[in-house]
């Protein structure tokens, strides 16, 4: 009899060494049958849509300049640049030491369109700056209306790079004129916003009195916005001025990542559904999911413009109100707020 007792403990843990072996198995195939699904969504993100140069004319778009403006006239010869364009240059002095590099920063273009499936000028540019060491994100927004050089075409402002030439014109012009390199590219078109936004379950936004009263709201103060309200918001721009406008946009997506980093896996899942067919990208399942998986140990998300205070002044070339920058400053700034240089 006493010889039974250690075979029948020997047998019920062979069992419970097969189940638990089971329980693991199922949950290793449940999550790779998550992992297959969401490579598979990923994977079918649209691809952002390429830009012949060759097929585009060069254009300046023309203000209505009142008589009030106070800006200064400017021949565009009269303006200098620290590097020059390679292009139209027969003694460069651009080179690869004015371009930041540092495998501890990955830089996402944010890049936003009004309709046209995605042709014509970048309303919106602004650039996420993953710094992996120090888990922040900075957000970055270049004003459309800054006046810089275009790789293969005259000066221009810096929006007209992605009519001309897509993506890679652009990030060719964000080296040239700020020494920064894109690793990669995220797409929408405004009239897509507002189910991006609903898909995440909103956003929370703090207004002035001047941003309630342009929408009709109730006075300054906390609200939660859907895609519609969300939209307007960050477009508002005639109460202050551009400057404004590319800060409420910030707020908003700033809302979004926290917003995002308070899901669960399966309202992120349910949310991905929506939102992946509403965006263009020029990433790969694997690198989103890297990127997206560090995102989420993000603890800080500070937030910057260019040209900031000081590093600008205003200007009518070419019959275009544009904002020209002092490009050293611009630079040495970036070094520091994103690089930690200097």
């Amino acid at each position: 009899m006493s010889a039974k007792g250690p075979k029948k403990k020997k047998n019920a843990a062979l069992i419970a060494g097969i189940v638990v072996t089971a329980i693991v198995l199922i949950i290793v195939l449940v999550a790779l049958l998550a992992l297959g699904y969401i490579y598979m969504r990923l994977n079918s993100i649209q691809r952002i849509p390429q830009v012949q140069q060759s097929s585009v004319t060069e254009t300046f778009e023309q203000d209505s300049i009142g008589e009030d403006n106070s800006a200064m006239v400017v021949d565009p010869g009269d303006v200098t640049w620290p590097v020059t364009n390679p292009a139209e240059e027969s003694e460069s002095t651009y080179d690869g030491e004015w371009v930041y590099s540092d495998p501890n920063i990955v830089n996402i273009l944010l890049i936003g369109i009004d309709g046209r499936e995605y042709s014509g000028r970048s309303d919106t540019m602004i650039l996420c700056s993953l710094n992996r060491e120090k888990k922040t994100v900075s957000m970055t927004s270049f004003l459309r209306d800054l006046y810089v050089q275009i790789p293969g075409y005259s000066d221009n402002r810096l929006n007209a790079a992605y009519a001309f030439g897509g993506t890679d014109l652009l990030d060719a012009a964000l080296e040239l004129n700020f020494g920064i390199h894109v690793d990669g590219h995220v797409m929408v078109d405004f009239n897509s916003f507002p189910q991006v936004i609903d898909a995440l379950g909103g956003v929370d936004i703090t207004l002035t009195q001047a941003e309630s009263d342009y929408l009709g709201l109730s006075g300054a103060g906390d609200y939660h916005m859907d895609g519609e309200l969300a939209m307007r918001y960050s477009r508002i721009r005639y109460i202050d001025s551009d400057f404004g406008r590319t800060n409420r946009q910030r707020t908003v997506l700033n809302s979004l990542f926290m917003r995002f980093k308070d899901l669960g896996w399966g309202e992120i899942l349910g949310a991905a559904n929506q939102v992946l067919d509403l965006v263009y990208t020029d990433m790969d399942a694997g690198t989103i999911l890297a990127y997206g998986s560090e995102m989420l140990g993000v603890q800080e998300i500070e937030q910057h413009h260019v040209p900031d205070d000081g590093e600008y002044y205003d200007a009518v070339i070419n019959g275009m109100m544009v904002l020209v920058p002092y490009l050293d400053d611009i630079h040495t700034r970036l070094g520091e707020v994103l690089y930690g240089i200097g």
